[in-house]
């Protein structure tokens, strides 16, 4: 069996076993997706290796590039994502084999460190493999319609079909907007030494206007420039309609009370019958009232340092702050 690094031409065949290994329950698989996440992100093109036997691939370990920053600079990360081995050569340690020989590769490009939100089964493989558990991920919780979404869990009604508004331009709005950049540096500055992940107006435009998987949305408050700004896309679940806020940008906290009325709005346009959000200490959105949730119920994080010092500051999320976009759809 050989191991080795994917190229161009691979592409096709990647996808078609991550379809027949993965299925496409929760997210479609396809060639454009593919390049958008692997290729086409600005943090840099993932690492993906190989296993080949009989001039077929069996087996697929992805390595996405991230860049996280702290007050003592820039980590370049990677999150282990697509992973997918033949039903035929399952069962002989091919995922860990992949695994370690792809870690030695970022030994050699000097990577900080890995993360990944990893199902229950991948779990059992990274906890072998040595991995650490970070935590779940904080998610607050605003219930906006308790009765429709009581009705909704009890009826056990399908998810919702998706509810045609006017075409919204808010992405490439504030995504061009000339004080964007500025924000994103003033925002650095309230996080002080949590980390974060490294934005800039590149990555934010691949991530909300780009993605082809899904469609966002984007609402801020401008005092002459920009002062703040969230993304957040509408996803319909068996629960209900939920309002996902998956970034917050602020450069300033005295502004928070504006955007919660931005928000309110915006719930309210959207029909929804609830809200969620990461835990974003700079700034909590959603009050404090009863009918806010919040509990670690977020997806399990797994790390595993590769340079770095030590990795106390991504445990349990007291110096680490990913966003609810920073972790889904990947």
């Amino acid at each position: 069996m050989e191991i080795r690094l994917a190229e161009e031409g691979d592409i096709p065949e990647i996808v078609s076993l991550l379809k027949l290994g993965l299925g496409e329950s929760l997210l479609p698989k396809s060639e454009i997706y593919w390049r958008w996440k692997h290729q086409d992100n600005p943090f840099g093109k993932s690492l993906v290796l190989l296993a080949i036997d009989k001039n077929k691939i069996v087996g697929v370990r992805t390595f996405m590039r991230w860049k996280w920053r702290s007050s003592n600079g820039i980590i370049e990360a990677v999150r282990g994502v697509d992973t997918v081995v033949h039903p035929d050569y399952q069962g002989n340690g091919m995922f860990g084999k992949l695994t370690l020989a792809l870690i030695d590769h970022c030994h050699k490009y000097e990577y900080g460190m890995l993360f990944s939100t990893p199902n229950k089964k991948s779990k059992r493989g990274y906890t072998k493999l040595g991995w650490a558990e970070a935590g779940k991920l904080p998610i607050q919780m605003k219930v906006i319609r308790p009765v429709s979404m009581m009705l909704d869990v009890v009826l056990r009604k399908k998810a919702r079909q998706k509810t045609t508004l006017k075409k919204d331009e808010s992405i490439s709005y504030y995504l061009n907007n000339v004080g964007l950049a500025k924000l994103i540096s003033l925002n650095n500055l309230l996080y002080g030494s949590n980390v974060i992940t490294e934005h800039s107006a590149a990555t934010l435009k691949w991530r909300y206007a780009d993605v082809p998987v899904a469609e966002y949305h984007a609402a801020g408050v401008e005092d002459k420039e920009l002062k703040a700004l969230f993304f957040y896309r509408i996803k319909h679940t068996f629960a209900g309609t939920e309002f996902r806020i998956t970034d917050v940008f602020f450069s300033d906290k005295k502004y928070v009370q504006n955007l919660k009325q931005i928000l309110d709005s915006k719930v309210h346009e959207h029909n929804a019958d609830y809200v969620t959000s990461g835990n974003f200490g700079i700034a909590n959105l959603l009050g404090a009232d009863m009918l806010v949730l919040k509990r670690k119920v977020g997806p399990t994080v797994m790390i595993h340092n590769i340079i770095l010092p030590d990795l106390s500051n991504f445990t349990g999320f007291e110096g680490w702050s990913p966003s609810f976009g920073d972790l889904e759809l990947f």
